[in-house]
């Protein structure tokens, strides 16, 4: 019986991540204030619902000439009802021009934001797209500063470091520095690194939790530039992210990384 739940499971993840990686899955909950095109916002959620009411008030709060709209993809399936009455609840309005709730069929972790990106891209998205952690606080200046930044080949973040030897070998840099890492939350990204060619295929499945990684080293091999964006946020309830369990799967990802197998095939835009 235990095997069977793990095959169903393991058939449910792939072709979870199959229909991710063509951009072909259902959105559950779509809300909209305004027809035209709005910049998307993507979040991942898994264990912190509580967060959305907050997150969706520091969106519509967010100083900007440009609409914006929080693409929501849930790991967990078991919050979707909650997370749908909050988004069928929440006023619009402000920078807020629309929500979108997509739930996984399984936990694939912070790669549903690419999935999302794959499917904005076959819409019609080109140029930048916002990515944010559900346990970030930001300022209301918080998108306009990174779209300031923004440049076609970037990523361009507030979390960025220069690693050295291993994953956790590194210093962080300063604003506007070139950086080796930039994490997914509170980071502008050129959309188009979901376009290139290998950008999910050759994610080896053990590292699937580790796409922060994927994103800045497949830059990296592709001559994009990564830099340090220096605009004020702050991290809440730290204790249920779920990278406490991962510690040392970075650091064989990293590793991983610097091999002539992982690194093949990748040419500088």
């Amino acid at each position: 019986m235990a095997r069977a739940k793990i095959a169903a499971f393991r058939l449910l993840r792939r072709w979870t991540m199959d229909a991710g990686a063509r951009g072909v899955f259902p959105s559950q909950v779509m809300r909209a204030e305004r027809q035209e095109p709005a910049l998307p916002v993507v979040m991942c959620m898994w264990n912190r619902p509580e967060r959305l009411t907050d997150v969706l008030e520091m969106i519509r709060s967010q100083e900007c000439d440009t609409p914006l709209r929080l693409e929501i993809w849930n790991n967990n399936r078991r919050n979707h009802k909650r997370l749908a009455e909050i988004v069928r609840s929440a006023p619009l309005g402000g920078a807020l021009a629309g929500v979108r709730l997509t739930t996984s069929l399984a936990n694939i972790g912070g790669m549903g934001r690419f999935y999302i990106l794959k499917k904005l891209r076959r819409q019609g998205l080109r140029g930048p797209a916002v990515l944010l952690d559900d346990d970030q606080d930001v300022t209301s200046r918080f998108v306009s500063d990174l779209l300031g930044r923004y440049r076609p080949h970037s990523i361009h973040g507030v979390w960025a470091w220069s690693q050295k030897t291993s994953y956790w070998d590194r210093v962080e840099v300063a604003d506007r520095e070139p950086a080796t890492y930039v994490g997914t939350g509170g980071c502008v990204i050129d959309s188009s690194l979901v376009e290139q060619p290998g950008f999910f295929s050759r994610l080896p499945d053990q590292y699937l939790f580790v796409e922060d990684l994927w994103m800045s080293f497949v830059a990296t091999w592709l001559g994009w530039s990564l830099r340090k964006i220096d605009t004020p946020y702050e991290f809440v309830q730290e204790e249920l992210n779920q990278h406490h369990q991962l510690t040392h799967v970075k650091d064989d990802f990293f590793a991983y990384l610097q091999t002539p197998e992982a690194r093949a095939g990748w040419e500088p835009s």
